[in-house]
């Protein structure tokens, strides 16, 4: 951490004089500010999904709600006309005429009550998720200590595969991101497009991931400035 804040050479050299201990403090800071940039930008990118999911859900619902209400209404409109015409000797050919017609009229609207699939356009020319999922060697979404952290294997568990690349493994695994699926590539990780309730959540879950791994930062940076204390008040104490 110390190397990608830049802040290594004061370390090893020690932080004994002020104008070294506030150039590390001040580099740990703004470190600090940059990941909580990055972070309220991953906050507002997932909120949005999420919003345009709900609003998808709720019109889903108010759909289905009125054919249901329509399907039951026109049930029961054949019914008592069908009740009108026996009454009144209507012939057999309009009589089950008007029957089949009046099945299929709610049957229909059954049916479509089934089927109610709706769709929004969302446009994101910044798109958090296209970096990590392509992992180019420098971000044009996220600043350098945080792409540093993401994409470098000293910061994760094992040390041997990046946070980036066990990040893109769930997407695959869990999330349902296919390599293979150039439509859900360009719409996930490209400009935006046309979105269904069922991708704008899985896009709010896989920015929440991103985001929860930047959240992590902050403990080593926490480290790293414990650490800074500590080497200070052994000089103090020297």
């Amino acid at each position: 951490m110390a190397a990608l804040l830049g802040v290594r050479a004061l370390l090893v050299e020690g932080t004994h004089d002020e104008a070294s201990r506030i150039d590390l403090l001040t580099r740990i800071e703004e470190a600090r500010l940059t990941i909580a940039g990055t972070r309220a930008e991953l906050d507002c990118a997932g909120e949005r999904a999420k919003q345009a999911a709900d609003y998808l859900a709720r019109a889903q619902e108010s759909a289905v709600h009125s054919l249901t209400v329509a399907s039951i209404a026109a049930a029961a409109a054949t019914s008592i006309v069908s009740v009108f015409l026996s009454t009144g000797r209507a012939s057999t050919w309009t009589q089950n005429g008007f029957a089949i017609g009046g099945g299929a009229v709610t049957a229909g609207l059954g049916v479509a009550s089934l089927d109610v699939h709706l769709h929004i356009r969302m446009d994101h020319a910044r798109n958090p998720l296209a970096d990590v999922w392509f992992g180019p060697k420098e971000s044009t979404f996220y600043p350098p200590v945080v792409w540093g952290y993401l994409t470098e294997p000293e910061f994760s568990n094992d040390q041997r595969e990046s946070i980036r690349t066990r990040i893109v493994e769930r997407w695959v695994q869990f999330q349902g991101a296919r390599r293979d699926d150039p439509k859900l590539v360009a719409l996930l990780f490209g400009a935006g497009g046309t979105y269904d309730e069922g991708t704008l959540r899985m896009r709010a879950s896989m920015i929440d991931q991103v985001k929860a791994e930047v959240d992590l930062i902050n403990q080593d940076i926490a480290a790293l400035a414990a650490r800074t204390r500590a080497a200070r008040a052994r000089v103090n104490e020297d």
